[in-house]
């Protein structure tokens, strides 16, 4: 492939590799969704007990954990529009700090921020029926549409990454200077925000609609929560990942 192994080496271990990067970040984003929905759906209703709607329930928390609309959850948990931010903003501080041991420049980092709160802005779902259960339970039918955009924008990704190694790989051939990892590492991850920021921007795609049960628990102070394993198979139905598996 490469007239020199070492090069090929080097840059592969710096972090070019199109398809090992690719299904790194998207363990990253799911992060994002996985701990944006469990603190949400753990927040107590207990004073709402007696007048309880499982729906809207739903509704709220997932508006507020994936689409940062505050008003209802508020209204729900009587918490401050502050504290729900303050929520919404310290799970993606969380995530943020996964890119730490990556050295991404200040403005990466903060693109890299403003574009996870935009996909999960945009991932889609539907609060359907609610069931009543034993206990004082509830079991709610989500109807999700999985975005594709990380299925849409591999072969792009990968078709970049490839092309700034062969760049690379000439440009060290014909006597340049081999870049340091960090310079590699930043550029690779430019090409992958850009590649995701541009098919954003564009018009996000959808597959086709599934049901995932939602369950509502009562606990026994009277409050309610969502279970975190529940969120878990909701995050792992909004956004496809079937070329990265």
């Amino acid at each position: 492939m490469y007239e020199n192994s070492g090069i090929q080496g080097s840059l592969a271990e710096t972090g070019w590799n199109g398809e090992h990067r690719t299904k790194n970040r998207w363990k990253t984003i799911g992060k994002i969704l996985l701990l944006t929905g469990a603190v949400a759906g753990a927040v107590l209703l207990g004073k709402w007990a007696l007048h309880f709607d499982a729906g809207a329930y739903t509704q709220a928390v997932l508006d507020a954990a994936y689409r940062d609309e505050r008003e209802n959850y508020q209204k729900l948990t009587g918490n401050s529009d502050a504290d729900v931010e303050k929520l919404f903003q310290k799970n993606l501080d969380a995530t943020m700090d996964e890119f730490q041991t990556i050295k991404l420049s200040e403005a990466q980092e903060e693109n890299y921020r403003a574009l996870f709160q935009d996909i999960l802005k945009q991932v889609r779902y539907t609060v359907g029926e609610v069931t009543a259960q034993k206990g004082g339970n509830y079991a709610v039918q989500v109807e999700v549409e999985p975005m594709t955009l990380f299925d849409d924008t591999y072969d792009a990704f990968q078709n970049q990454a490839e092309s700034y190694a062969r760049k690379v790989t000439d440009e060290v051939l014909n006597g340049g200077q081999m870049p340091e990892e960090q310079e590699i590492q930043s550029q690779v991850y430019q090409i992958y925000y850009d590649v995701l920021r541009d098919a954003l921007d564009s018009g996000v795609k959808y597959g086709k609609a599934q049901i995932v049960t939602l369950h509502v628990n009562r606990k026994k102070d009277g409050g309610y929560e969502i279970p975190e394993n529940d969120i878990t198979a909701l995050n792992e139905k909004l956004i496809s990942r079937e070329k990265l598996e």
